[in-house]
């Protein structure tokens, strides 16, 4: 999920298991941020993680977890999942939007 990388779903691909990685990922980071040590995850998503939290600050990694949480809930509300992944591009920055944009 590097910028200028970009984000789609496969034909039949579902965005809700994508968003549950993304999520773990993200909390790790934060907590690796906040705690200054890297927490207790799966090896494959702990680089990952100690390279977010040295990358994003406190308020931007909140600002992503927050991203994803609107995510799963306009997908619980079925949403359009290519339409949602747009969103979280923008909100994130992958769009060129801030993080803490409005809707």
């Amino acid at each position: 999920m590097g910028k200028g990388e970009p984000v789609q779903l496969e034909k039949g691909e579902k965005l809700e298991p994508i968003l549950d990685v993304w999520e773990e990922l993200f909390r790790a980071a934060l907590l690796t941020r906040y705690r200054s040590k890297t927490v207790q995850i799966e090896p494959q998503i702990a680089k990952i993680a100690l390279d977010c939290a040295k990358n994003f600050t406190i308020p931007e990694l909140l600002g992503i977890m927050e991203t994803i949480y609107q995510a799963k809930r306009r997908l619980k509300s079925n949403a359009n999942p290519a339409l949602t992944l747009d969103f979280m591009a923008a909100r994130i920055g992958l769009g060129g939007a801030s993080a803490s944009a409005g809707l």
